[in-house]
């Protein structure tokens, strides 16, 4: 057996430096990956267990090589070992000879016999999974991105199964933390891991058709929709109900930006520098003269505005857009 295997090598070896010759590099070529975790189950680590193979795959060639053995399994089931990339390489140089020019080796293998091992690309369809369903009821386009957790996850035993529970009690845009957990048959945590991913929110927003300046009164034709991530919003958004206002820009916001609620604020019925007529209601006479707000005003606000006769600032009480009025 160990001679048929190693005239296959050799065979493989000259036909990988006729196909070299032949065709172009990156053709019909592929090449074996060394997991970053694996699971083996025998007294002796394959080729298979360990290795990925990429590329375009000849499925007959991988099988005679998958069953290469490499080194011995570890002792002891359930506890990940650690097998540094030298002594990896050097297990492939001596059982596969020529050959071990396809095996690439890019960092340590973590080794465990027995049980499963779930890796980063498996860790987040599992999650991904899990927080849409708990996200479901913000019934938008959600994605998901960013994953922050373990690299990967042996599970000690197949009747384990995982348990994942986010840390936050409702679904908000922006990064979500979860808890991974290995639960026994009886309940019991075997194992417990944390992570987060960010969560995009997409959604139609109201955005600002042009510049907006600060201080200018909202109307509807200064407003558009727009599909925008909400994972960005840094406040709570205006739902742009004009008929609670009127509005005005607290600040100013650039064309295409969402308007949040510390972007608008009530439109005052005198603003600071509106020409406005004061009122001097004395008990026998009332004396009308021009004056300047010096300050925005709600209807029964005092504000200080100046009499442009005399030059004098006064406290006054607004009466409407036009006028306050002076006890």
């Amino acid at each position: 057996m160990r001679s048929s295997i190693c005239i296959f090598i050799l065979m493989l070896v000259l036909g990988l430096c006729a196909v070299g010759a032949s065709q172009p590099v990156g053709g019909d070529t592929w090449r074996v990956v060394i997991k970053d975790a694996a699971v083996v189950e025998g007294e002796v680590v394959t080729l298979g267990d360990i290795g990925k193979p990429i590329g375009l795959v000849d499925q007959e060639i991988w099988r005679q090589l998958a069953v290469t053995p490499l080194f011995q399994s570890p002792s002891e089931r359930g506890k990940p070992m650690f097998v540094q990339p030298d002594a990896i390489r050097q297990a492939v140089a001596k059982n596969l000879g020529a050959a071990a020019s396809m095996v690439l080796v890019n960092k340590r293998l973590v080794l465990q016999r027995g049980g499963h091992v779930l890796d980063q690309e498996t860790l987040k369809d599992v999650v991904v999974r899990t927080l849409t369903d708990f996200c479901a009821a913000m019934n938008t386009d959600v994605e998901f991105r960013e994953l922050k957790g373990p690299e990967f996850i042996f599970v000690e035993d197949s009747s384990h199964r995982l348990d994942i529970q986010p840390s936050q009690a409702t679904c908000q845009p922006g990064r979500i933390g979860f808890r991974i957990q290995e639960m026994t048959l009886d309940g019991r945590v075997a194992k417990g891991y944390t992570g987060s991913v960010f969560l995009d929110v997409w959604q139609e927003m109201v955005v600002a058709a042009r510049p907006l300046s600060k201080g200018e009164p909202i109307t509807a034709d200064m407003l558009t929709a727009a599909r925008k991530n909400a994972s960005y919003a840094k406040t709570e958004l205006w739902d742009a109900n004009l008929q609670a206002g009127p509005w005005r820009l607290a600040r100013s916001v650039g064309q295409g930006q969402p308007l949040t609620r510390g972007d608008v604020e009530p439109l005052p019925a005198v603003a600071k520098g509106a020409a406005v007529e004061m009122l001097f209601q004395g008990r026998y006479v009332t004396l009308r003269v021009p004056a300047l707000a010096m300050g925005d005003g709600a209807v029964g606000d005092r504000i200080l505005v100046k009499n442009t006769q005399s030059n004098r600032d006064v406290f006054a009480t607004v009466r409407d857009a036009r006028t306050v009025t002076v006890q």
